[in-house]
């Protein structure tokens, strides 16, 4: 695979992470229908979903983060919340950010319903329709497989092109 990777090492390690966790999506999307049909919930594949764009987006965020912040290390981007990074990355960037409409609305949807599924999480597996908690059934509407990707997709690459990192999304989603 053609990647290019920067020297920085904490680049190398979020770009491999949040790559694979962008892969793990599309893997995870063609197992949803096999799982199904073995009679496992149709719920566990767009909350795992959910969850792995969440980490996907994140790993991205800080690939940017310490790609245009020479700070970004002295940032405490590991305990802040993923609206403050976000920030921090256009206030570096000089660009506007606004999280009341567009992609960073629904990143931040994204991760609002990932703290609600945290907090009621249960083993999904083999659960009958009826036992499933309403705050699952509810982020599987609100985010099935396609959205989650799509938000996650449209998150990462922007702080692609924010932190200018030569790593195409289209190439890479062909390669998978």
């Amino acid at each position: 695979m053609d990647q290019m990777f920067t020297s920085n090492s904490n680049q190398n390690h979020s770009q491999s992470h949040g790559y694979g966790y962008l892969s793990s999506i599309y893997r995870m999307k063609e197992e949803h229908d096999l799982l199904s049909s073995r009679g496992i919930t149709p719920y566990i594949m767009p909350i795992k979903v959910l969850m792995v764009a969440c980490l996907a987006i994140e790993e991205y965020i800080n690939l940017a983060g310490f790609r245009i912040d020479s700070h970004w290390k002295e940032f405490d981007h590991e305990t802040e919340n993923v609206k403050d990074r976000i920030e921090q990355i256009h206030k570096v960037i000089g660009k506007p950010v606004t999280f009341d409409t567009g992609i960073w609305k629904d990143v931040l949807g994204l991760y609002e319903m990932e703290k609600l599924i945290k907090k009621d999480s249960m083993g999904l597996i083999r659960l009958h329709q009826k036992e499933i908690p309403e705050v699952i059934q509810e982020a599987v509407k609100q985010y099935p497989i396609q959205l989650s990707q799509a938000i996650a997709e449209r998150a990462i690459e922007l702080m692609l092109n924010y932190s200018s990192v030569s790593f195409p999304l289209q190439r890479v989603m062909s390669l998978i």
